[in-house]
């Protein structure tokens, strides 16, 4: 019998959270100064006290993407999963998946993470079937707006 398997990306099927990990590599290339800093560091804060504006915080993230065209994107993505997250995959997650793809599971990954972030995290580990924010583009590939099919309030805990 085939299952349903879903797994989270942050600090489950990676060692780290992508997002905050997506955050340190555009303050390391310079893309986020000092002041972008201070206010991600306010967002993770609100997230983690339970406050967080996630319309502000989305539109605070999608300002950093929607500057850049969908090729530039695309290699500074592979320079971040080389970097920020390829270190963070544990042969145990690798093996944990490949395990349920063997068994011909549908396999998920779900996160509030957005898609241009998650998906080829997850193409790295083979799922295909991704739910996160996400991201409407023009036609050139250019990041538009965050797309809200549905809401979540509150963090399940």
């Amino acid at each position: 019998m085939n299952c349903l398997s879903i797994f989270d990306l942050d600090n489950t099927l990676i060692t780290c959270d992508s997002d905050v990990a997506w955050a340190s590599y555009l303050t390391e290339k310079g893309i986020w100064k000092e002041k972008e800093a201070r206010l991600r560091d306010k967002f993770y804060n609100d997230y983690d006290n339970g406050c967080l504006d996630i319309d502000a915080f989305l539109r605070f993230q999608l300002s950093a993407l929607a500057q850049f065209s969908c090729d530039e994107l695309n290699s500074m993505h592979k320079e971040y999963m080389a970097k920020y997250i390829k270190p963070h995959i544990t042969k145990t997650a690798i093996k944990l998946v490949a395990n349920h793809l063997e068994k011909n599971d549908e396999v998920l990954l779900i996160s509030a993470t957005n898609e241009f972030i998650i998906t080829p995290i997850a193409h790295e580990f083979g799922i295909n079937n991704i739910i996160g924010v996400s991201l409407e583009k023009d036609d050139k590939g250019f990041i538009l707006e965050i797309i809200w099919e549905c809401r979540v309030l509150e963090k399940v805990k």
